[in-house]
């Protein structure tokens, strides 16, 4: 009778176990909570047809404003030093929809040349000030998972 009831009780802890650790570990992984909201801006998508314009923020970022409103800032692949003075910034040809890791290119005018960058991340923002302190804040990659 002991023995059972201690095959019960180890049974119940491990049970619990192997629930709890499953359960913090992916809490983790999703990135850190301030006051049940995510600190770090959601990844998004748009459409490519709905592109009112595109503005560097920094050498690794361009605030994206849509035709319906919506905004989002774009993380690319690398630092482009020559970015805050591009001209001509587009989306490559062959995206109808833009996501963060879709391979989608950003192409940009520097001196006569172009250049291709990949869009890592797409992010959605209230506004370009939004979009500033985000760049700013080093909050625009990915939490490992």
């Amino acid at each position: 009778m002991v023995l059972m009831l201690l095959t019960r009780r180890t049974a119940a802890r491990l049970l619990t176990a192997s629930v709890l650790i499953p359960a913090l570990a992916c809490t983790s992984a999703r990135g850190v909570k301030d006051g049940g909201r995510r600190a770090v801006a959601p990844d998004a998508c748009f459409e490519s047809s709905a592109i009112d314009s595109f503005s560097p923020v920094g050498e690794r970022f361009v605030y994206l404003r849509a035709l319906d409103g919506r905004q989002y800032l774009l993380t690319l692949d690398g630092v482009h030093a020559n970015l805050p003075f591009a001209t001509a910034i587009t989306l490559s040809a062959g995206w109808s929809r833009v996501c963060s890791e879709s391979g989608a290119m950003l192409a940009y005018q520097n001196l006569g040349r172009t250049v291709h960058c990949r869009i890592l991340r797409v992010q959605a923002v209230a506004n370009r000030e939004a979009a500033e302190r985000l760049a700013g804040s080093g909050a625009t990659t990915k939490p490992e998972p």
